[in-house]
């Protein structure tokens, strides 16, 4: 969650209006070609190490993948399967799609509520230079529409004026949880049936998900597009990155995996074979992450080179993701196992999804009310006192 955090801040801040070096050309002589990188954010994004961090769309699959809610959380791929299971013991005699889906929907909604009052209320808790552009908008758009999230639709109706933009994700994981009937109910009658509808959904996809970028020749994710001018938002963000097309994969390998971890049906594997998979598996996590680096620093791929990339990414991360938990599953997980088995995490896990829906009205009221200026660096983000401050509300909440 706090990469979902970091990530949104980095995307949220306007380095434009708060860049420190763009005060600088009104006081020394110095060319506009000197302090370009400052319109670019070329300091933001050129280095390498800080690849991984700026990619954290990725997070939102592992939570597609593996999320699930207590108290106010988010049951998601793999434990969407996983409590079906322990629920009806493998029976599909047992299953109750109707309460499938009102579990799930009563489950989600009242701390949503909450949010888009917050957000209605917002325009009138403050006041800043760019207070209207940050918040206003903000506010109108959940006084206009919040009836749509009520409907879990906001990814497919009017979603450029969607009220908190981050209930996108749960209008996706809410459609997709409706579309997994279609896999419990045959893998509780048959096994192999249930594999293959699985199998063909999530190609299904990987195969629209390639069609759709490589016909509208767009880039690759998030990470190369600083700053994200409108007409990009308008198209790649809300029309292909907030639907369902390239996030199925991810829900859908979950599902099958809290299916293998009900049944503890583990594969037997030798000491070699396991540390072999972790070795491939953290090449192709890094692999993933830093892929997309050339871009970063000025180069150009062919579009099928993007097309491939943008439509298996995140399959290799969903797959990746899956064997670190299955190895923990099955008792191969060591060390890795041990630290994610602490109990520290349980209290994190408890208020994820509200920090989730909460974090973007406090980066919004944050860089609406501003009045000093911003430096533009590797770093600024991680030391933004919004960043800095929704990490202490989270600790507060937790105590």
């Amino acid at each position: 969650m706090s990469w979902i955090v970091f990530g949104h801040t980095v995307v949220k801040i306007n380095f434009h209006a708060f860049s420190k070096k763009l005060k600088y050309l009104f006081t020394i002589n110095k060319p506009l070609s000197d302090f370009c990188h400052s319109f670019n954010i070329i300091d933001l994004i050129k280095p390498f190490g800080v690849q991984a961090l700026l990619n954290a769309s990725l997070t939102v699959d592992t939570f597609f993948l593996i999320s699930k809610v207590i108290n106010y959380s988010a049951f998601s791929g793999l434990l969407t399967s996983y409590m079906t299971w322990q629920m009806t013991n493998g029976s599909h005699n047992k299953f109750n799609t109707f309460w499938l889906v009102v579990t799930r929907y009563l489950r989600l909604t009242p701390f949503m509520i909450i949010a888009m009052c917050a957000t209605i209320l917002l325009p009138t808790m403050g006041s800043g230079p760019l207070w209207n552009e940050f918040v206003a908008q903000f506010g109108r758009d959940c006084e206009n529409n919040w009836w749509i999230n009520m409907f879990y639709i906001q990814s497919f109706y009017k979603t450029k004026e969607i009220c908190l933009s981050s209930t996108w994700w749960l209008s996706v994981d809410m459609f997709f949880h409706i579309l997994s009937v279609l896999v419990l109910i045959p893998l509780m009658k048959n096994q192999r049936l249930g594999i293959t509808i699985n199998s063909i959904i999530i190609s299904c996809f990987v195969a629209t998900s390639a069609f759709i970028n490589i016909t509208r020749n767009y880039p690759i994710s998030i990470l190369p597009t600083f700053p994200q001018v409108e007409e990009f938002w308008n198209d790649f963000i809300v029309n292909f990155f907030w639907k369902p097309y390239i996030h199925g994969p991810p829900f859908f390998s979950g599902l099958y995996l809290g299916y293998l971890i009900a049944r503890k049906k583990y594969i037997k594997l030798t000491k070699n074979v396991s540390i072999l998979a972790w070795v491939m598996v953290i090449l192709a996590l890094f692999t993933v992450l830093h892929a997309p680096y050339p871009l970063a620093i000025g180069k150009t791929w062919s579009k099928w080179a993007v097309m491939v990339y943008e439509s298996t990414s995140r399959v290799i991360w969903s797959l990746s993701v899956s064997w670190i938990i299955y190895a923990s599953a099955s008792g191969h997980g060591g060390l890795i196992d041990k630290f994610l088995s602490l109990p520290i995490f349980i209290p994190f896990a408890r208020i994820s999804y509200a920090v989730y829906l909460s974090h973007l009205i406090l980066i919004f009221a944050y860089m609406g009310s501003r009045r000093s200026l911003l430096f533009t660096d590797s770093f600024t983000a991680v030391s933004n006192p919004i960043f800095i401050r929704i990490v202490y509300l989270i600790f507060v909440k937790l105590l």
